[in-house]
């Protein structure tokens, strides 16, 4: 149970969330979902792991000029397997663009999960717990309202620290780019631990002989008033 548990853990930390390229003004707040991770095979064919996040940003602050969010959610797919797992963070414009000079940010989340809270048919019930740090800067560049990043992040496992450089692609499309707020469609890709080798024969990633290759899809709804 114990192996079956940390490889399950492995597999839920390459949880997709929403972007963190341009934070967030003071004032507006962002709600959403997304579907997707570390893509592995069922059979012969890829398919990213049903990961679903439910998460919310909102902007806090705008130290020297620049906005600063927070951010919070929730992995539901690994709820029906007795393990929580939630994360929070922190995102900040470094840098804001100037023509095709892209902005900067720079974002912190925490992840972690536990079966403290377990499903019932479990037979062991020994507890077990996963943390992990999540750093990560992006480049961005918005051109009439819709928004096109390259990220690198690095996930640092609290218990057993390495270098696991995950780079990232993706861009975020405003339904309704002619005024503030409203439905948001954000389409990503990651390359996992690119830095790092496959090790688990119980699990086949989708990829090279590094790492493991993943998307997502997100929703979500911005609403509040900028300040």
């Amino acid at each position: 149970m114990r192996t079956a548990l940390l490889v399950l853990l492995c597999a839920l930390s390459a949880c997709a969330s929403l972007n963190t390229a341009r934070p967030l003004d003071p004032g507006l707040h962002e709600v959403g979902a997304t579907l997707g991770g570390g893509m592995t095979y069922l059979g012969s064919a890829p398919i990213p792991l049903p990961n679903v996040m439910v998460e919310a940003r909102s902007g806090v602050a705008r130290p020297l000029g620049r906005p600063l969010e927070v951010s919070y959610g929730l992995n539901l797919t690994a709820l029906p397997f007795g393990i929580l797992q939630t994360q929070v963070g922190a995102a900040w414009l470094l840098a804001h663009q100037k023509g095709g000079v892209p902005a900067v940010s720079m974002a912190h989340k925490i992840w972690f999960a536990t079966n403290a809270f377990g499903a019932n048919y479990k037979t062991d019930r020994s507890l077990e717990g996963w943390g992990n740090w999540q750093v990560e800067f992006d480049v961005s560049w918005k051109v009439k309202e819709q928004l096109v990043y390259l990220g690198l992040a690095q996930y640092t496992d609290f218990a057993h620290p390495s270098l696991t450089l995950t780079p990232a692609l993706g861009a975020t499309f405003d339904t309704d780019p002619q005024r503030p707020g409203g439905f948001r469609l954000q389409l990503e890709s990651r390359w996992y631990g690119v830095t790092q080798s496959k090790q688990l024969d119980t699990v086949r990633w989708v990829g090279g002989p590094r790492g493991a290759f993943g998307v997502s899809l997100g929703v979500s709804y911005v609403l509040g008033k900028a300040r």
